[in-house]
Order: C-alpha cells, then sequence, then structure tokens
C-alpha cells in the first residue's frame, strides 16, 4: 500500500511541474503589442504610409489590414527594438499614419504574454513548483521508509528537492525573473534575497516537523531557543510549511536531523 501511495504521490508531483504552464519559457518576459486605430479628429500631420521605408510600409499595411477585418488577435514583439518603426517619429509614442485617406494611431503596448491553460502568474506557478517538490518528496520517503509521517532528518528531502527544482526552473528560464525575481542583491545574475525567501517556505516544513516531534516534558534548549527564532523571524514566510510538517511530522523524536527513518 505505501508504494501505490509513494507512486501516486510522485507522479502528481511531476504533473504540477512538468506541464506546459509551468514549462512555458516566456514566464516573466517582457513584450510589446502593436494595433492600429483609425482616428477621426487629427492634430497634427500623419505620415503617409507609402514614405515609409519598405519594412515598415508592409508592416503598417499588414496592420491597418487587419484592423480593417476586424482581427482581435495582437501582434506580438518580445523586444521592442524588433518592431520596424524606421521612419515613424521617435517624440511620438503612438504616431499617426494616413493610408488611402484614412488616418490610424499606432498602438504599442507593454504586455504579458498569456501561457497556456492559466494566466500569467508567478505566485501561482511557485506554488505549483513548491507543492509539486513537496508530494515528489514526500512520495520518496513513503517509497525509502514505508512510513507516511516525516522525521527531522527525512524532511530535509523536502528542501532537497525543492531546491532542485529551484534551480532547474531558474536555468530553464535563463533567469529568476520568471520566479517573479527582478530586484535585490544580484550575484551570478541570481537575486540572492529573493530566492532565499522562495528557499524558506519548505525549510519551514522541517521547523514544523521539529515542532511536532517535541514531547509535553520538553526542556528548552539551545536547539529549541535556535528553532523558536527561526519561526518568529521567518513566519510570514515559512508559515503554510510549519503547517505541512507540523501535519506530516512523527511524534516523539528529537533533533534537527533527529529520529529514525
Amino acid at each position: 500500500m505505501s508504494y501505490k501511495r509513494a507512486t501516486v504521490l510522485v507522479l502528481v508531483g511531476f504533473a504540477l511541474i512538468l506541464n506546459p504552464f509551468y514549462l512555458w519559457p516566456h514566464h516573466g518576459d517582457v513584450s510589446y503589442s502593436v494595433s492600429t486605430n483609425e482616428v477621426r479628429s487629427v492634430s497634427g500631420d500623419p505620415i503617409n504610409v507609402s514614405t515609409l521605408p519598405p519594412e515598415t510600409e508592409t508592416f503598417v499595411k499588414s496592420l491597418i489590414e487587419r484592423t480593417e477585418e476586424g482581427e482581435s488577435e495582437q501582434v506580438v514583439f518580445k523586444e521592442r527594438s524588433s518592431i520596424p518603426t524606421d521612419g515613424l517619429s521617435e517624440a511620438e509614442p503612438w504616431p499617426l499614419v494616413s493610408h488611402s485617406g484614412e488616418t490610424y494611431r499606432i498602438v504599442i503596448e507593454q504586455v504579458e504574454r498569456s501561457p497556456p491553460l492559466l494566466p500569467e502568474n508567478w505566485i501561482l506557478r511557485t506554488a505549483m513548483g513548491m507543492t509539486g517538490s513537496l508530494l515528489i518528496a514526500l512520495g520518496g520517503i513513503t517509497a525509502i521508509t514505508g512510513s507516511k509521517e516525516l522525521t527531522a532528518k527525512s524532511s530535509w528531502g523536502c528542501v532537497g528537492i525543492w531546491v532542485t527544482v529551484l534551480t532547474g526552473t531558474v536555468a530553464y528560464d535563463g533567469g529568476t525573473h520568471g520566479l517573479g525575481l527582478s530586484t535585490g542583491l544580484v550575484i551570478f545574475d541570481l537575486h540572492v534575497i529573493g530566492v532565499l525567501a522562495l528557499v524558506l517556505p519548505m525549510v519551514g516544513v522541517v521547523a514544523g516537523v521539529v515542532v511536532r516531534g517535541w514531547g509535553t516534558d520538553i526542556t528548552y534548549g539551545p536547539e529549541q531557543i535556535l528553532v523558536i527564532a527561526f519561526i518568529a523571524t521567518t513566519f510570514v514566510l515559512t508559515l503554510p510549511g510549519l503547517l505541512v510538517g507540523y501535519l506530516f511530522g512523527e511524534s516523539n523524536q528529537s533533533g534537527l536531523v533527529g529520529g529514525v527513518d
């Protein structure tokens, strides 16, 4: 029965990570949409499309055709510099152009590209990765130990799996931007403080397991003081992990790396 449970946990865990939404390659990327709007009241002199450089002329005409045909799908570019705008006024962020007696405004907007299945949301993606890692770890621990409960020692496996998934995600994305990290201390292109903050919730699982293992007659020594201080200073980030660790933790164990697997 334990192997069946372990298999289900591992498969569900991998499904939360190896899916089109989590592995969508554009999480956190800045993209730009380009469209045209017909303008009835004109202030200033619009640029005649026929006077534009060939590449820009072709592109603008295609935008106008899409507008006239009522197409709603956006034309999206990953880089602002990739948009053919040669010949258009740099001083006017939304330049006016004229074509066949009509005037149009070119609109360039920064947008989020929608991944498959779900809307772009780094919090949701991180939660999926963390939950998937936890389920994989729980399944692996169950298969190895035959127990549904975590010890202080085995719970560090949850941290190890999440760090591995987190490292793989950063490598896959080419940076930490896909996890919503764009500010803070940067070392080797990694936002170190933000990455550490993402690891803390899983460390909270270990703390929750340790607390669950304390008996009613516990003596508060250096270890207990250390764990309590850790919880007090990281409570906002570690609360979900604390609850999971306490729920799955084994009673009457001792030590940050103690317990019998």
